[in-house]
């Protein structure tokens, strides 16, 4: 009732819509080894990990890109695929070529060559795998940030559009001024060519996480202002 709702009533977009990719190395991380035993197998059994890699690989990732692939959008949906990346936050360069990017690489490929849009969510940092990103295809991808610099990584990957970077903390803490100004600043810096969904940098969780005024009146303004012509 709530999506429906945002939909009908309100006429947000449905950004859940479309297939959610969970990767083969998300579920070792977060379900089947968890952080401690995934960080082990990374120093002690890194061919076992390659193993179950392939293994999943082959039954989960083919079936979801051709669910990509396929996936009938309709006029309220924004995104034909999503993916949640939490698992690189303990990979360094090397670890991630390896064992994350070629997963990654046919979620990418599916959904560009369905010339359809998709979302990737990075958890915590990803700058230090800013070189695999400069790989996508433009014009196909939004990337959520959460602890980088959005600014920094706007320029150094002028091929992605992007959400995020609006500090939670200022819409709990500051005044309405504050916080008008502060998305003004975003959409003059790097959102003039329309490639940014201003959205919080945290979830907004808990009820003294955001004024309600400060909340309505940077909606406000950037519907008012932040709308690319």
């Amino acid at each position: 009732m709530v999506l429906k709702n945002q939909i009908e009533k309100h006429g947000v977009p449905n950004i859940r819509s479309g297939i959610a990719m969970f990767l083969p190395i998300e579920i070792l991380f977060s379900t089947l080894r968890r952080i401690k035993g995934f960080s082990v197998d990374l120093r002690r059994r890194k061919e076992n990990i390659l193993q179950a890699l392939e293994i999943m690989d082959n039954r989960i990732c083919e079936k979801g890109c051709k669910a990509i692939e396929n996936f009938e959008e309709k006029e309220s949906d924004v995104f034909a695929a999503g993916v949640i990346m939490l698992a690189h936050t303990v990979l360094n360069f090397r670890q991630f070529e390896k064992y994350y990017w070629p997963t990654l690489k046919k979620y990418i490929d599916a959904t560009v060559r369905a010339d359809k849009l998709g979302m990737i969510f990075t958890e915590g940092s990803m700058e230090h795998l800013i070189e695999f990103f400069r790989e996508i295809p433009k014009g196909h991808f939004l990337l959520v940030v959460e602890l980088d610099d959005i600014r920094k990584l706007r320029t150094a990957l002028p091929n992605l559009s992007f959400a995020g970077g609006y500090p939670s903390q200022l819409l709990g803490h500051g005044t309405m001024q504050e916080c008008i100004d502060y998305a003004k600043r975003m959409i003059d810096e790097i959102g003039n060519d329309g490639r940014l969904i201003i959205t919080t940098d945290k979830m907004l969780a808990f009820r003294n996480d955001a004024k309600r005024e400060n909340l309505e009146a940077v909606n406000n303004f950037i519907r008012e202002y932040g709308v690319y012509k």
